[in-house]
């Protein structure tokens, strides 16, 4: 497998300029640059052919000794968490052959396409995990721009194209297999239900978005995810427990969701609570229903919503009772100023499509 690499790139892997060979096929190869993140090395790898990219973060020229490694298992990582099957994958990796061959870049085109890559990965700072070196969150990210891949004139993302290239040279119908979970959420306290229907690899920090989507919130308040118990999460995970467990007040930032999936939680609890609102206490009973495994990535992420969401800063669950009464009592003299007041804060009959609609955002990213 030949990777083409930037001088900077040779240089600090102190790797020997193999002979370039033009008629490699560029499915089976890919390009690397590398950059600095703060004193920290990061390697960039994108395939010729679909523009999929994968990140690893400190990179030392020590650990550049075993680069094959560190290649060979990136590619199987970015593969697999891009549910593409894992025997297509081993596939993969074999037709790759066992070696590498290091090289300069083919011409200014490839030079262009690694930098832009280099780029937005360094646009991307907020999803870097800093102490682990493959970076799932920025790959998932770089995978999903809109980008000119076949032609100047024709946009597609390299997710997209990675499955249409592994349909075309396997001759497969589907390349992907996805595990996902249905999940039922109940708002306590009032009559609104959403089950959803989600990737077992989605973090909690797209599932707090996906539920901020689902029940009509406007991420003004903090929030956390705990057992049903009310106990924290990081407890029952060692390997986190030094990552803060509660979101900021501020920013609604919380570095223990970017860490752990809905596989992590579920089936392991049969039951958790989503809390936002510590003031209004709005918990969410969130119960595990079942897995599966699909071929099919086009589905929708909802299933199933009832009941309207209450608007936002209402007063909790005893405020929004108060406010439903007047609303509907047609002879209360408050009850139109209380109905445009909730109109204006997007108090509106659930549309299951869309939901549907806009989910994606959320979930894929």
């Amino acid at each position: 497998m030949q990777i083409a690499c930037t001088k900077n790139a040779l240089n600090y892997l102190k790797k020997e300029s193999e002979p370039l060979d033009l008629y490699s096929d560029p499915f089976y190869s890919w390009y690397a640059g590398i950059t600095d993140i703060g004193r920290r090395h990061m390697l960039i790898v994108s395939n010729e052919a679909t523009r999929c990219t994968f990140a690893v973060l400190g990179l030392t020229q020590e650990k550049a000794k075993h680069l094959d490694e560190i290649i060979f298992d990136g590619i199987r990582q970015t593969l697999l968490q891009e549910h593409i099957d894992p025997k297509l994958t081993d596939q993969y990796l074999n037709d790759c052959g066992s070696t590498l061959s290091y090289t300069e870049n083919k011409d200014s085109l490839t030079a262009c396409r690694l930098s832009k890559m280099v780029y937005e990965a360094e646009k991307r700072s907020q999803l870097y995990l800093k102490d682990q070196a493959f970076q799932p969150l920025l790959t998932r990210s770089l995978n999903r721009m809109s980008l000119p891949i076949r032609s100047m004139t024709e946009h597609t993302t390299p997710i997209d194209e990675l499955y249409r290239t592994f349909r075309e040279y396997y001759q497969v119908k589907k390349v992907c297999r996805y595990p996902l979970l249905t999940l039922e959420i109940r708002l306590k306290q009032t009559d609104c239900i959403r089950v959803l229907r989600l990737p077992d690899n989605l973090s909690l920090e797209r599932f707090h978005l996906v539920l901020q989507h689902v029940f009509s919130w406007w991420e003004k308040h903090p929030h956390k995810f705990v057992t049903a118990d009310g106990e924290s999460l990081d407890r029952f995970f060692p390997q986190y427990q030094k990552y803060d467990a509660h979101s900021d007040s501020a920013t609604g930032y919380c570095e223990l969701e970017k860490r752990l999936t809905l596989g992590d939680l579920f089936p392991r609890f049969p039951k958790l609570h989503y809390v936002y609102d510590f003031d209004g206490n709005w918990v969410h009973e969130i119960r595990y229903l079942k897995s599966e495994e699909v071929t099919d990535s086009h589905l929708d992420y909802c299933l199933m919503a009832s009941g309207m969401a209450p608007p936002e800063d209402i007063g909790g669950p005893k405020g929004y009772q108060d406010f439903l009464k007047i609303v509907k009592n047609p002879y209360d003299p408050k009850q139109q100023f209380y109905m445009d007041w909730a109109e204006s804060h997007g108090w509106d009959n659930t549309n299951m499509k869309d939901l549907n609609l806009c989910l994606p955002v959320f979930v894929e990213g």
